[in-house]
């Protein structure tokens, strides 16, 4: 007994492994470029990443072949339920993981008074709102 995928069978509905490859990654590339990436949690990265997989073998193979188009669909359901989390618990997961944090009152101020804008009672700076 074999244990070996039918290569054959996923070359037609696949594509050419190199070629797939090139489009998936070229098309993950531009993803990781654009500006909204890195406001992503991982599961919707990830998300986003194995649909560009089946898109590039979509351009590379069968256009037709449904399990792409079912995977697709999975893969964003995925990240569609993850969404439905609540802002609280939302604020409570990302204050347990330490990636945002409650300001105390004293570094509230001080930041105010450093440099004169309102600021949120967390601490969450994006690369994009830093200032020069």
């Amino acid at each position: 007994m074999t244990t070996e995928p039918p290569i054959d069978e996923r070359h037609e509905t696949h594509g050419d492994y190199t070629n797939t490859a090139q489009v998936s990654q070229h098309l993950k590339t531009t993803m990781r470029n654009a500006r909204n990436w890195n406001r992503l949690s991982c599961d919707k990265k990830e998300s986003l990443d194995l649909i560009m997989t089946k898109v590039g073998r979509i351009m590379s193979g069968e256009p037709n072949e449904p399990d792409h188009w079912l995977d697709i669909e999975g893969y964003a359901k995925l990240a569609r339920e993850r969404l439905s989390e609540t802002t609280a618990a939302r604020e409570v997961r990302m204050e347990a993981s330490g990636h945002r944090r409650t300001l105390t009152p004293a570094e509230r101020e001080a930041r105010l008074s450093n440099d004169g804008h309102r600021i949120t009672p967390t601490v969450l700076v994006r690369p994009w709102e830093r200032k020069p």
